[in-house]
């Protein structure tokens, strides 16, 4: 037995560092056995490739995952059940991650279930570790946005010229930024008027043009005293923050069963300011604000999840699993005349709608009886 978490964590880690047999699974039924194992750095998961020429292989890093889910909940282990190249048994070494804003998924099998928990447990650990950390470098953006003032820096004046502005965004932020708007905003924050921008200055340009001007034109619209409310100190209090969450956005909060088990879930409608505070605390990096139940413009960007990301079948396919009887899909003419998949006041890409039918498809009566009610 282990002393503590953080032992048994540091245990599971090692493990996954020598790495494991796993076996890929493809939707035609082919499958790959590799040596999966963890980065040393723990950044990224990867495997030792086949002895064939010039193969290389894939990393899967950490940052870029957005879920890992155990058995066969999955479009592709569903076929492969009912085409017969995996067993039902085979459910409990079977595990999928899906990653890219759920747009890729590898689905994998283990030589046991022991070695699938350590998996899932271990990848799942880095993956909260690196949510809390990104929300940690928010924090701690003033010395980030400088450590790259004094790379561009050359002459270690302690001032940036406008071709060094220029270059810095070009090439270190892989920022193209047009220049009439680069002109207009360099002289807004060049204080002085003689071309240079200070490390103060330079924040201050930073932050101007990684302002997300759309989020704050959301939050003008749910606010009191939007006139007294400028882009620095808008925030949203809790009623305005709850009227918000249920009214524009519908929104529900996923409740889990238990930690371990996150395929076992219920949607719980948001109605309190209970509720609505937790998600303040989660997502407000200001303490002082998060006491006061307010929401700032920082906080609202980090609650990406709610008001951001990709309209994806995986949402859909979630719901339907978990008994859901009725889906709401919102459909809206593109611009080519094909009808397309996104939400109103928020920031979600859009997907077409013939591509989200066509991937809930097998999860459609698994669950729960539907009825069609559409002309077409």
């Amino acid at each position: 037995m282990f002393s503590n978490r953080s032992e048994y964590l540091t245990r599971i880690l090692t493990e996954l560092k020598v790495g494991s047999m796993l076996t890929k699974r493809k939707r035609n039924g082919e499958k790959y056995s590799r040596r999966f194992f963890l980065d040393e750095h723990e950044s990224f998961i990867s495997y030792h490739q086949s002895e064939k020429v010039f193969a290389q292989s894939h990393r899967y890093y950490i940052h870029e995952i957005d879920e890992i889910r155990a058995g066969f909940h999955t479009r592709t282990f569903d076929r492969l059940v009912r085409r017969e190249f995996v067993e039902p048994t085979d459910e409990q070494v079977a595990f999928s991650i899906f990653y890219n804003n759920y747009r890729d998924e590898l689905h994998l099998m283990a030589t046991n279930e022991r070695t699938k928990n350590i998996w899932i447990q271990g990848l799942q650990y880095l993956i909260d570790l690196h949510a809390k950390k990104r929300q940690q470098h928010v924090l701690s953006e003033t010395n980030w946005i400088l450590s790259y003032f004094r790379l561009a820096d050359k002459d270690k004046s302690g001032t940036l010229t406008k071709r060094e502005c220029r270059r810095l965004l070009t090439d270190s932020l892989n920022a193209k930024v047009p220049e009439d708007v680069f002109e207009k905003l360099f002289q807004e924050t060049d204080i002085s008027g003689e071309g240079l921008l200070n490390p103060d200055e330079f924040i201050n340009f930073f932050r101007v043009l990684t302002r997300r001007i759309d989020l704050y034109e959301v939050m003008q619209k749910y606010v009191k005293n939007v006139d007294q409310q400028t882009i620095d100190t808008i925030c949203m209090n809790i009623n305005e923050l709850l009227y918000f969450l249920r009214t524009v956005q519908n929104q529900t909060i996923i409740k889990y069963q238990s930690k371990q088990n996150k395929n076992s879930f219920s949607l719980l409608p948001i109605a309190t300011h209970e509720q609505v505070q937790e998600l303040i605390n989660e997502y407000e990096p200001n303490i002082e604000l998060q006491e006061k139940g307010l929401l700032s413009l920082n906080g609202f960007y980090l609650f990406n999840t709610q008001v951001s990301g990709e309209s994806n079948p995986e949402a859909y396919n979630r719901a339907l699993r978990a008994g859901c009887r009725a889906v709401e899909i919102d459909c809206y003419d593109g611009d080519d005349g094909q009808p397309i998949v996104k939400h109103r006041y928020t920031f979600v890409k859009s997907c077409r709608f013939e591509s989200i039918i066509r991937f809930i498809e097998p999860n459609l009566f698994k669950t729960s009886p539907s009825v069609n009610h559409t002309s077409t």
